[in-house]
């Protein structure tokens, strides 16, 4: 499973004795050196450390990339939603003021027409942060989920 290294040993064709490396004299153990530098190790003895980087790689990525679907399913108060607007070049900011078992509040930003340019994390918590209004709508979290499903409304989720 774990390529760790290679042994050498001989065997008498006549009595069937083995010798181990340290066992041999010094020219026969430098011949043996020699012929376990040309001899390759098969791939297939690779096998268990290619299979633990794929599963490790592929934990990696799934937590990576189901960020946006943990934020869905656990909503924290401050989280700034950037949702597509009806340009599909503007987008519009909901942040999270409250979670109501299964429902989420949200407040809308004061500018419904912010370009992918102006929407940066620095900036969703810096100088856009103060301009929520204080009108806010409730939605069903799964509603929220079924927005990053079928169109994609949903482009990003921010959370400091």
């Amino acid at each position: 499973m774990f390529p760790i290294g290679k042994k050498g040993m001989t065997q008498c064709p006549h009595c069937k004795q083995t010798l181990t490396e340290r066992e041999l004299d010094p020219q026969s153990r430098n011949y043996l050196q020699s012929q376990k530098g040309n001899a390759k190790t098969p791939l297939k003895y690779f096998a268990g450390l290619i299979i633990i980087g794929l599963l490790v790689f592929s934990v990696m990525a799934i937590n990576v990339l189901d960020k946006k679907g943990g934020y869905i399913r656990n909503p924290e108060i401050g989280d700034v939603y950037q949702v597509k607007g009806f340009d599909e070049n503007q987008f519009v900011l909901w942040k999270v003021m409250a979670v109501e078992g299964d429902s989420v509040i949200f407040a809308t930003h004061k500018e419904n027409a912010l370009s992918q340019g102006d929407i940066t994390e620095e900036t969703v918590f810096g100088k856009l942060d103060a301009d929520f209004t204080p009108s806010t709508f409730k939605m069903a979290k799964r509603n929220i989920k079924s927005m990053t499903k079928n169109n994609k409304n949903l482009v990003a989720i921010f959370r400091k």
